[in-house]
């Protein structure tokens, strides 16, 4: 959980860069708000612990599946409107992500696979969910701006794992922290530095995220993801690969990447640009709250 504290915290941190006056005048809808953090809050403990089971390069696999999650939650809660190429393009990209799948059918299972690939299903939905609500959020019906959202969503989130540490990690830190550190002959102050680098890492990814989810939309920031879960895989591969057979890079993942720039370029090609929002005369979003 003290990874999860630090990636929220990495998301409170970010400024709003307001003044007083103008923040003032500002009208947050916070049940919204705070569902869409409840929502982000469950799909990160289980992608997180489905990760922790199955390992980087197959959650990624799992994890591509936001891209269609999120194109047909958007299209019935916010009316966003796709081309038939963007559709096709969100096919081949899960086509291409899923086939890097093939390249470790043979290799060593994970103990807790069915498990973690669960989990990380489960985690992929909620994630999808939040996409369509960020944008919701974002778009006209609210109008709020990107880095405020970004920042009372990382406060309700890190107040509610604070309490969480408060409750139950910190009493019980020597049986959850530094016993462990100390059997696997690892410096405790290398562990702080790695969870300093969650908090950074979180910090840089949420502003661009949220930034990109107000500019494109939902749907196309699913896709710029896939590109992320490509590069994974050569790092996971450069990182992981003599300890874990499943995380090389076969001939297979090759051909992942070339599907998913594929898509890649058949979604940005699209003869329609997506709409987040549709005018007056076309079928209002249904109401959320």
């Amino acid at each position: 959980m003290l990874s999860i504290f630090a990636s929220y915290l990495g998301m409170a941190l970010v400024p709003h860069q307001m003044s007083k006056e103008k923040r003032q005048e500002i009208k947050l809808p916070w049940k919204l708000i705070t569902l869409t953090a409840l929502i982000d809050m469950l799909a990160l403990i289980c992608g997180t612990i489905g990760m922790f089971y199955i390992g980087s390069g197959i959650y990624q696999v799992v994890h591509s599946s936001i891209i269609l999650f999120t194109a047909i939650l958007t299209r019935v809660t916010n009316n966003t409107i796709l081309s038939n190429m963007q559709w096709i393009s969100l096919f081949v990209i899960m086509a291409g992500l899923g086939t890097s799948r093939i390249g470790v059918l043979h290799g060593k299972q994970h103990p807790n696979e069915h498990t973690g690939i669960a989990l990380s299903l489960a985690g992929t939905f909620c994630y999808a969910v939040v996409y369509a609500l960020n944008e919701r959020l974002l778009g006209p019906q609210y109008r709020v701006p990107a880095r405020l959202l970004c920042r009372s969503l990382g406060i309700i989130s890190t107040s509610v794992f604070a309490i969480y540490l408060c409750l139950y990690t910190i009493p019980n830190l020597n049986t959850l922290l530094l016993v462990p550190i100390a059997v696997q002959g690892t410096n405790l102050y290398v562990v702080l530095l790695l969870y300093l680098l969650i908090v950074v890492s979180s910090y840089v990814h949420n502003i661009s995220y949220f930034v990109m989810m107000s500019d494109v939309g939902a749907v196309a920031t699913g896709v710029l993801s896939s590109v992320r879960a490509v590069l994974i895989f050569g790092l996971s591969s450069i990182m992981y690969c003599n300890i874990d057979s499943t995380q090389c890079y076969t001939g297979m993942k090759a051909m992942s990447t070339v599907l998913v720039a594929l898509g890649v370029l058949l979604f940005s090609n699209g003869k329609h640009k997506a709409k987040a929002f549709t005018s007056e005369e076309e079928i209002s979003p249904i109401p959320l709250i």
